[in-house]
């Protein structure tokens, strides 16, 4: 692989440390060209290593808010897609109309990478502009998001239910994926 595990772990901490969603991007980039030193950071890095390397570090400026900005703009890294907001919007056309709106205030965001400083503001920025003004899309940020999909499973694990929403391997070998009708999909 490209990457060990160390190498993916200091990307993560330095992204977690650093790294943040500009409320609107090309204000940012300008701010930054006109003055690169605000924008600048250095971490240090050494004390990840055995033995520890102390001019080991990281130097970011623009990249901390330009990264994540690939997010919204796929076309940054490479990628020919639509970006979150768009994604979003594309989804709840798609939901018929007796719940488009309730899917629309209901958009929770979850996992490590929704903790980016500013991402559910722009994401909520991005969801008003691109939706229509009488779906009021609503976006949430739980401070447990990242380990949101954790507590749903937990939770519908102890639930009485949980057995009659359980697809066993035999049922699963005999049926394929038709057993999955009884949840509606």
């Amino acid at each position: 692989s490209l990457f060990g595990e160390l190498e993916l772990y200091l990307v993560r901490w330095v992204q977690q440390q650093v790294c943040y969603v500009a409320p609107n991007y090309r204000t940012e980039l300008n701010s930054c060209h006109c003055d690169p030193a605000a924008y600048e950071c250095c971490l240090p890095l050494g004390h990840f290593f055995q033995p520890p390397a102390p001019h080991m570090e990281a130097r970011l400026d623009l990249g901390r808010f330009q990264c994540p900005e690939g997010l919204f703009r796929p076309e940054l890294w490479g990628l020919d897609c639509p970006g979150l907001g768009k994604l979003l919007q594309r989804a709840l056309q798609e939901c018929s109309l007796d719940v488009r709106r309730q899917m629309a205030r209901s958009v929770f965001l979850s996992g490590g990478l929704s903790l980016l400083p500013g991402l559910p503001q722009r994401l909520q920025t991005e969801l008003d502009a691109l939706t229509p003004e009488s779906l009021q899309p609503k976006v949430h940020a739980s401070p447990y998001r990242v380990h949101m999909a954790f507590l749903g499973a937990s939770t519908m694990a102890s639930t009485s239910a949980f057995e009659e929403v359980c697809v066993t391997p035999r049922e699963w070998k005999q049926k394929g994926p038709s057993c999955l009708s009884r949840w509606h999909l």
